[in-house]
C-alpha cells in the first residue's frame, strides 16, 4: 500500500482503526479528516481506504502475530506458566473458547435465522479462538452462525483443519468446558489429551498487549500449583465427616443469630492462602450482597450441638433462583502456626501440610 494524493497511509490506518473502534460511518469518518466532499464520495473515498489497509494487514500483519503457523514449538511452550506445567506438564496447552460477536438484525430472512442464538436471545455471529496459558492468542477462527454450539464448531474446525491435525502432538493437551464433550473422541484422535477484523484486532494484541498473566514470584507459584493438584485429588476429610457423623440435613440445626460463638478472624493474606488466589474473594461480595438483600440482612448461618468446630451456611445459586446449596466449614480458635512445608517434599506431604495450617476447611 502506497500514499495517494487523497490520504497518506497513516491517514488510512488511522481511519480504519476509528472504524473498528467507534463504528461510525465511513462518511462520517470521512468528516473527521475534512474531506470536502458530498456524503456518498466521502463514503467511497473511506471505504476505499480501510479496504486496502485491511488488506495490507491480512497480508503482512496478521501472519506474523497470528494462526498456527507464526510460532514455533519452542516459543510456544514459553508462554506456559507456572500453573500451566505442574496442572498439564510440559506439552502445549492449548485453551478453547468460543466468543461472539453482537450483530443487527438482518432483512434476509435466511440469514436472520442462522444468527439467531436461542441461548443469547439475540442475533450474533460466533468465532473460536484457541489460546495459551498466559492469554496469548494462537489463533482465531470463524466467523461461524449464531445457531451452533462451541461444541459443533470445534468439531468442524477439527475436521477440515488439517493443518492443525498435524500439528499437535501426542503430549499436547486441550482445555475445554463441558460444552465440548461431544468432541472429546476427536481431540483424543488427535493426540490431544473471525473474521478479517476479528484477525486483525487479535494480532494486534498479540503484537502490542503484554501478556495477560504475568509471574510475579515462579516459586511460590509453582509451590501453589502443586498444592492444587494435590488437594485434588486428595479426599475431603470434612466431607466423609459430615457424611459418616449426623450432620446431614436429617440433624437438627440453629441459626446462628440464637447461639454464640466465636469463629477465627482471617487476615487478606490468609483468605488469599486458603482461596488459591483472589477470584472467590471477589466473589464474596457480589454473593453477600444477594443474600443481605434478599433476607433484609440475615444470612443463614447455622450450628448444631452434635459438633462445637462446624457450622454449616445455606447458598443461593447465582444461575438458578430455585437451587440452593449447602455448605458445610469446620474451624478451630487455636492458634495456627506456619507449616514448616518445604518446596523439596513431595506433592502430597506439601499439600497435607499445607491443610493442616489453615484455621478454617470447607
Amino acid at each position: 500500500m502506497r500514499d495517494s494524493k487523497h490520504r497518506s497511509i497513516a491517514d488510512a490506518l488511522v481511519m480504519f482503526w476509528i472504524k473498528l473502534k467507534s463504528n461510525l460511518s465511513y462518511s462520517q469518518i470521512g468528516t473527521l479528516f475534512n474531506y470536502d466532499l458530498s456524503s456518498e464520495d466521502r463514503r467511497k473515498r473511506v471505504s476505499k481506504a480501510c479496504d486496502g489497509i485491511q488488506h495490507a494487514l491480512l497480508t503482512h500483519f496478521v501472519p506474523r502475530f497470528l494462526g498456527l503457523g507464526h510460532l514455533n514449538r519452542s516459543t510456544l511452550l514459553s508462554h506456559h506458566t507456572s500453573y500451566s506445567k505442574i496442572f498439564f506438564g510440559g506439552g502445549a496447552c492449548l485453551i478453547w473458547d468460543g466468543t461472539y460477536l453482537y450483530i443487527n438484525k438482518s432483512s434476509d430472512h435466511l440469514l436472520q435465522k442462522q444468527t439467531y442464538s436461542g441461548q443469547k436471545k439475540r442475533h450474533l455471529v460466533k468465532m473460536m479462538s484457541i489460546t495459551l496459558p498466559d492469554g496469548y492468542v494462537l489463533d482465531t477462527i470463524g466467523p461461524y452462525a449464531g445457531t451452533k454450539n462451541d461444541a459443533t464448531i470445534a468439531h468442524h474446525i477439527t475436521k477440515v483443519n488439517e493443518q492443525l491435525q498435524q500439528w499437535c502432538e501426542p503430549e499436547d493437551v486441550a482445555i475445554v468446558d463441558r460444552g465440548f464433550d461431544r468432541v472429546r473422541e476427536v481431540f483424543e484422535d488427535m493426540g490431544l489429551e473471525i473474521g478479517p477484523h476479528v484477525k486483525i484486532v487479535t494480532a494486534a494484541l498479540n503484537c502490542f498487549r503484554p501478556p495477560i498473566f504475568q509471574s510475579s514470584d515462579p516459586k511460590k507459584e509453582e509451590k501453589l500449583a502443586r498444592i492444587i493438584k494435590a488437594r485434588a485429588k486428595a479426599n475431603n476429610q470434612l466431607q466423609t465427616t459430615v457424611e459418616k457423623k449426623p450432620l446431614n440435613s436429617r440433624c437438627k440445626w440453629e441459626q446462628i443469630d440464637e447461639t454464640q460463638i466465636d469463629f477465627p478472624r482471617m487476615s487478606e493474606d490468609q483468605l488469599r492462602e486458603l482461596c488459591f488466589g483472589v477470584y472467590q474473594i471477589k466473589q464474596a461480595r457480589t454473593y453477600a450482597e444477594a443474600h443481605l438483600n434478599k433476607n433484609d440482612g440475615d444470612y443463614q448461618l447455622e450450628v448444631t450441638k452434635n459438633s462445637d468446630t462446624i457450622i454449616r451456611c445455606k447458598i443461593d445459586s447465582r444461575h438458578s433462583g430455585a437451587t440452593q446449596y449447602y455448605c458445610w466449614i469446620e474451624y478451630t480458635m487455636d492458634d495456627i502456626y506456619p507449616s514448616d512445608s518445604d518446596s523439596d517434599d513431595d506433592d502430597d506431604l506439601l499439600a497435607a501440610k499445607f491443610y493442616e495450617k489453615q484455621p478454617i476447611k470447607a
